[in-house]
């Protein structure tokens, strides 16, 4: 098994990104599940995945708003975000037991197709 594969091709993928210079954190308050796009002074903030589950069975919505104000907010909400939040490395993943990578992978296989 090589470094990155503990997560199959999503291992492949992190690996990828984080070449690439692709940040990841860890929030450490609680669980988050929001997801959030800021874009100059546009933001998109919402609970929906990119999948047929979320738009057509969880119903799940994301609102999307070109608004200088909005995206204000937008980047004061992240940035008190990643003020709660540490910096993390794919290598912390590597690290993790073999039950996590276990239970991983047992997640994968009840998640929905994609």
């Amino acid at each position: 098994m090589q470094p990155g594969d503990e997560g199959g091709s999503r291992g492949r993928c992190l690996a990828e990104l984080e070449s690439q210079g692709v940040r990841f954190y860890r929030f450490g308050p609680g669980f988050m599940h929001q997801k959030v796009i800021l874009v100059d002074d546009g933001a998109a903030v919402g609970t929906a995945d990119f999948d047929h589950r979320s738009f057509r069975l969880n119903f799940e919505i994301t609102v999307i708003a070109d608004d200088d104000g909005f995206a204000a907010e937008v980047e004061r909400m992240l940035a008190a975000d990643f003020e709660s939040s540490r910096p993390m490395k794919l290598d912390d993943l590597h690290r993790k037991g073999l039950f996590f990578r276990f239970t991983v992978q047992l997640a994968r296989l009840m998640s929905p197709i994609q």
